[in-house]
């Protein structure tokens, strides 16, 4: 999945972490933008495009991004 803005949060944070994000500070660049609920799905098929005019802080407050993790496993 491509996540629109989300090279932004990786600058601010460190390789193998776990970084949240408060989008609803003062002040935030993510009030007005629409960056991080832009998202395109090669697998799935379908693509997320969020309401025009509607900012990120509308859908989402915090976002946490987990960095350089191991892929993910199916459950036993």
């Amino acid at each position: 999945m491509l996540v629109k803005g989300i090279n932004d949060l990786k600058e601010l944070s460190k390789p193998e972490s776990i970084t949240l994000f408060k989008l609803n500070s003062k002040e935030s660049p993510y009030s007005k933008s629409q960056n991080l609920i832009t998202v395109k799905s090669r697998a799935f098929g379908e693509n997320i495009v969020p309401l025009k005019d509607a900012p990120v802080t509308d859908y989402f407050q915090y976002v946490f991004l987990l960095r350089n993790s191991a892929a993910l496993t199916k459950l036993k």
